[in-house]
């Protein structure tokens, strides 16, 4: 086909999710009706190509910014398509089994953070959530990639008789990737009566005595009550002269487990276990950086203290966005989520693995001799409110 050409200059394509490529040396044609992208061309702009069976998919830095479907034999962009797949997949997700309803038990499953099916069932027996299709979910592959563990140690104790009369605690860490805001590690405290649970950053582990004085002043003031008992292994953090002198100032009796014996200390080692576990299948469905580890931790913890839940602070009713053009996260209390597109994705995410390698459910999650990779943090702050 042969068309006059009446100008060359630069194009800014904007695509259905919001990103812009700019076009460089365009030729405008008034009498040709389709635009053709070159392909080499934006590889060589230091995008990337991947041809799935769906079409093509064109990404940079692991963020995909827009499908190509074939018609008529001719990739055409795909511009009603603002839900994409991800890149560098590598389970086929099953949740192309489930149906195309927002009250599927699949997307609920995915919702609550990978919950196990007794909760969901039990969720629907007591009227809070709606009759759903029980689609089977037993082989979710975010789950069986982000919670393989070994067999748990058959050990039981006797609870207490009210809250706050003992709580167990334990140090997860070094993850191997820093967050945003520089930790490293996480500490959880775990009522042994109501198995309420708290989780706390921790850049460093003699943060630990300074962080329990958080905890201890917020509940102790919340609760009316005071701490009998703190469980937890024999890490160094817990056995220093200063932590202990303060508990017996506190009149709080400090039970430690014997060395090597994680099982003695099961509930928070099962509660970090959790954690990681369905932190792990979340991060898993994402292409943000691994260092937001924590923001997606924020909702496990409280889907484990009161399900259903949002991922909201105490403080603020809003959903977190990461906008990847300025490398920011922001509020906002509004969102439309496309969960119908969701469900009929054909791919899910990458595997993810915060620790270096697995363990079992009461195994020591504080002591993995792990080195942090440590990612360049921003100086700009964190959370922008808009």
């Amino acid at each position: 086909m042969c068309a006059e050409m009446e100008a060359i200059g630069s194009f800014d394509l904007h695509l259905p999710n919001g990103l812009i490529i700019i076009l460089e040396n365009c030729h405008y044609a008034p009498t040709i009706t389709r635009g053709v992208v070159s392909v080499s061309r934006l590889v060589n702009k230091g995008f990337s190509h991947c041809f799935k069976d769906y079409g093509l998919s064109i990404s940079m830095n692991n963020i995909i910014y827009f499908n190509a479907i074939t018609v008529n034999d001719v990739y055409e962009i795909d511009m009603c398509d603002s839900t994409l797949p991800i890149v560098n997949s590598m389970y086929s997700i099953s949740n192309k089994k489930a149906k195309s309803s927002l009250d599927s038990s699949y997307l609920w499953h995915y919702r609550l953070a990978h919950i196990d099916k007794k909760c969901i069932t039990k969720l629907e027996k007591d009227g809070i959530l709606k009759s759903m299709d029980n689609e089977p979910y037993d082989k979710c592959e975010s789950c069986i990639s982000g919670k393989m563990t070994k067999k748990h140690f058959s050990h039981k104790t006797e609870k207490v008789n009210d809250v706050l009369g003992l709580i167990h605690t334990d140090v997860c860490g070094p993850l191997r990737h820093v967050s945003k805001k520089g930790a490293s590690y996480f500490i959880t405290f775990t009522d042994d009566y109501s198995r309420y649970g708290y989780v706390y950053l921790l850049k460093h582990k003699h943060e630990v005595s300074k962080t329990f004085k958080v905890f201890k002043n917020e509940v102790e003031n919340q609760l009316g009550k005071t701490i009998k008992a703190l469980r937890s292994d024999r890490g160094g953090e817990y056995i220093s002269q200063e932590f202990k002198d303060y508990l017996k100032a506190c009149g709080i009796v400090q039970q430690l487990t014997p060395p090597y014996t994680p099982q003695h200390n099961g509930v928070s080692e099962r509660r970090n276990r959790t954690l990681l576990n369905m932190l792990q299948s979340m991060m898993s469905l994402t292409t943000l950086p691994l260092s937001f580890w924590y923001y997606a931790l924020e909702t496990p913890a409280r889907i484990i203290n009161m399900v259903p839940t949002k991922g909201y602070l105490k403080e603020t009713m809003g959903y977190y966005f990461y906008y990847p053009p300025e490398n920011k996260v922001v509020v906002e209390r509004y969102a439309d989520f496309l969960e119908r597109e969701f469900i009929l994705q054909k791919e899910s995410g990458r595997t993810v693995e915060l620790e270096d390698e697995d363990t079992i459910p009461s195994e020591n999650t504080s002591e993995h001799p792990i080195e942090a990779e440590s990612l360049a943090l921003t100086i700009e702050e964190d959370v922008v409110p808009v």
